[in-house]
């Protein structure tokens, strides 16, 4: 027996009872699929049964308005999902007469239906014979064959997928599809490609748990105007990205802000770690004329165009390199004068952290934007067993990667 087949066994022995696998319906595949990319199954089950129960099929779906559609989809995150789900409907409403098609070459016209969802509904819905590459199934190829090329790079995107072709078993696509990602979701993970369950982690919840008793109730907001309205009325002396709420009192309220000062934050069990986030504003990815962006990265990458930055927000700022940390500004910004000079970390007395690092991109800025982070430490904070923490945010990354 090879690989796959003892893959294909595995799976028939131990696949979960999902309910989108007890049909060949490309409508109710679709409705999983989309619902399920970066959301975890137990998160995503819920919203299937309501969508599949408010529009058993593509007709009632495309016949809804975008308001209920959202409405209904509340909780999930990334709207422009539900939004798009709407727009494939009344296409598919419009050229194929209410029909889902079933065909890779079809789906693949439609729109938020990408190579990979395309494939697995093909494959899935009418045994097409085309292979689904996702993160589990990348996990399980990258282990096995010992390929170590990235999964986000274009050469790795084309060795996988061809890897994935010459893997799949053409006789029965759909089965082959369904017992790779079932064998990558549930067993790849518990092998420690997704490090949230060690020993660090639990350790930094711990220090976290014991730091945020001294912290101000609103320490965790998702922006900074709870935590700056909390320092300029008064309630709190010690808040978190202390630059955000002087900048505020300086305006606001200047009797507060003079006596404001800017520190290193705790050190931990693991050392004195502070916020990194350096960027560019995108200014590759979106610039047409590449040769003038390089050029503007080049400027923009100079001490003294940092300085003219960080000068102009009155040292609000902090450039994207963490060896331009001198800068007049931090020294003399006032009042007092002095206050942000900690700020930058001119001292080198701290580690500079950037959130989710060293994660593949794609999956470090999912969970810095969902504050994956900050979310275990507060639900730790307030009385979530440790392990159930964990697991939540092991769930949460294991949807991510199905992306």
């Amino acid at each position: 027996m090879n690989f796959t087949d003892e893959v294909v066994q595995w799976y028939l022995n131990n696949k979960r009872n999902l309910p989108w696998r007890n049909t060949t319906d490309p409508y109710v595949i679709w409705l999983s699929e989309i619902i399920l990319q970066q959301t975890r199954v137990e998160q995503g089950m819920p919203y299937f049964y309501r969508f599949l129960e408010k529009y058993p099929d593509v007709s009632s779906f495309a016949a809804a308005h975008e308001d209920e559609i959202l409405k209904l989809w509340q909780g999930l995150g990334y709207y422009s999902r539900g939004r798009n789900m709407l727009k494939t409907a009344r296409l598919v409403q419009e050229l194929h007469n209410g029909r889902f098609p079933d065909s890779y070459n079809e789906l693949i016209k439609l729109k938020g239906i990408g190579e990979y969802t395309a494939a697995a509904i093909a494959s899935f819905a009418a045994n097409e014979a085309k292979a689904v590459v996702d993160g589990n199934v990348y996990r399980v190829l990258a282990r096995y064959l010992g390929i170590y090329e990235p999964i986000n790079s274009t050469g790795g995107k084309k060795t996988f997928q061809q890897t994935a072709n010459d893997f799949l078993n053409k006789k029965m696509p759909g089965l082959h599809n369904q017992a790779m990602m079932e064998f990558g979701a549930m067993l790849c993970n518990e092998k420690g490609d997704i490090t949230v369950k060690s020993d660090a982690v639990r350790q930094a919840l711990d220090f976290y748990k014991k730091l945020m008793k001294f912290l101000p109730p609103d320490v965790a907001a998702w922006d900074d105007a709870s935590n700056n309205k909390f320092l300029i009325s008064g309630q709190a002396s010690m808040i978190m990205n202390p630059p955000s709420a002087w900048a505020v009192a300086k305006r606001d309220a200047p009797q507060v802000a003079e006596q404001c000062w800017t520190h290193g934050f705790p050190s931990g069990p693991k050392g004195r770690y502070a916020p990194f986030l350096p960027f560019f504003w995108c200014t590759w990815s979106f610039s047409k004329n590449q040769s003038a962006a390089k050029s503007l990265l080049r400027y923009l990458s100079t001490a003294d165009a940092a300085e003219k930055m960080v000068n102009a927000s009155g040292g609000y700022d902090l450039p994207a390199f963490e060896k331009f940390t001198t800068f007049k500004v931090w020294a003399e910004a006032e009042p007092p004068k002095g206050t942000l000079y900690h700020y930058p970390n001119p001292h080198n007395h701290q580690i500079l952290s950037v959130a989710a690092a060293p994660a593949p991109h794609k999956i470090a800025e999912q969970i810095y934007n969902q504050g994956i982070q900050t979310q275990m430490a507060v639900r730790y904070f307030k009385g979530e067993a440790l392990e159930k923490t964990i697991d939540w945010a092991s769930g949460e990354i294991e949807g991510f990667m199905r992306n």
